[in-house]
């Protein structure tokens, strides 16, 4: 039997995988894993529950990058159902937004609702836990039909499609609602 002799391309060969090794760890240690996971652009900004009725409530969201936004949701700590923004209901196709405004209904009166955001890949709950909220008790009887109306436009004069109207009044649950093409927004206060 003869023995195997090491020679310098064997030697070198080993050294380069071994390098090649040692580069890969600390390249993906950091740098990619930034790439694959969520990034700061779509992390979800100004968090906001409003709407909220018997049967339903509203979140809305800011991203600094146009991302598709939902809502995984369900009762108590179950979040397991999703629901997607707005727009992209109306529309019939996922769509990207620097404004995020999510409608939950088919709820169930005076129970308390968990969920997390959905803003591109990413999952976003509140600070390590999940964001909750409550829907109301049943009104007792039907209110007189009200409503706030509007139209947000440019300095120009141009209508603004998307943008995120909050209304608040005394006494009243905090409401919002996404302008259109046309830059026109309704609220209904009557269950406010």
């Amino acid at each position: 039997m003869r023995k195997r002799e090491l020679t310098i391309p064997t030697i070198l060969g080993v050294l380069a995988v071994v390098g090649g090794l040692v580069a890969g760890v600390v390249l993906l240690n950091k740098p990619l894993r930034n790439l694959v996971g969520a990034t700061p652009e779509e992390t979800p900004k100004e968090v906001k529950i409003t709407n909220i009725s018997d049967t339903s409530f509203v979140v809305s969201w800011m991203t600094a990058k146009s991302t598709s936004g939902y809502i995984q949701y369900g009762e108590k700590e179950k979040p397991e159902l999703v629901i997607s923004d707005d727009r992209d209901q109306e529309r019939g196709e996922i769509g990207n937004y620097f404004t995020h405004l999510v409608s939950v209904k088919a709820l169930k009166p005076e129970v308390k609702y968990s969920f997390k955001i959905g803003s591109g890949k990413s999952l976003y709950d509140n600070s390590g836990s999940l964001y909750q909220t409550m829907t109301a008790a049943v009104a007792g009887r039907a209110p007189t039909a009200d409503v706030a109306y509007g139209q947000v436009v440019t300095a120009s004069g141009d209508p603004v499609e998307g943008a995120i109207v909050y209304l608040s009044l005394p006494g009243a649950m905090p409401q919002a609602a996404l302008t259109k093409p046309s830059g026109s927004w309704v609220i209904p206060i009557a269950v406010a």
